[in-house]
């Protein structure tokens, strides 16, 4: 039985492995599509946690 689940282990395994993309991502924006700035918050700041500093370098 534990050989059975070692063997499914490892064949789950495998098939995730094969489920990843090849293709390479692109190194230049599309200039056909809008850019979108996102505003990012670490757990210090949005959650009001003690900590030294701010992680993303945070003002608000």
């Amino acid at each position: 039985m534990k050989i059975a689940g070692i063997l499914i282990s490892f064949i789950l395994f495998a098939a995730m492995c094969s489920a990843q993309s090849g293709t390479s991502l692109a190194t230049v924006p599309d200039s056909t599509k809008p850019v979108q700035v996102l505003k990012v918050a670490c757990g210090q700041c949005m959650l009001g946690m003690k900590a030294d500093g701010c992680t993303f370098g945070c003002t608000d």
